[in-house]
């Protein structure tokens, strides 16, 4: 008897873990952030504040679904005809 509780309480357990690894999986699994500030520089990567690059549009194209774009306060001038 004491064997049988053991093995449904193991049971119980499991079917509690498995959803909630499951459940924090999801969040952990997050977009980049690509920084963007007025005296950045478009040849470089955008990963932090010092390799932040300088044109939204351009940083906005580099970016995949579930990134983010991070702009620093500034004027920001749009260039080309479009």
């Amino acid at each position: 008897m004491i064997a049988k509780i053991n093995i449904i309480a193991k049971a119980r357990r499991l079917a509690f873990v498995i959803p909630t690894v499951l459940l924090l999986s999801c969040g952990i699994s997050r977009g980049n952030i690509f920084y963007v500030k007025t005296s950045g520089n478009d040849t470089l990567s955008g990963a932090s504040w010092a390799l932040a690059k300088q044109s939204i549009s351009n940083t906005i194209a580099a970016a995949a679904a579930g990134d983010q774009v991070w702009i620093a306060s500034g004027a920001y001038c749009r260039v080309g005809n479009s």
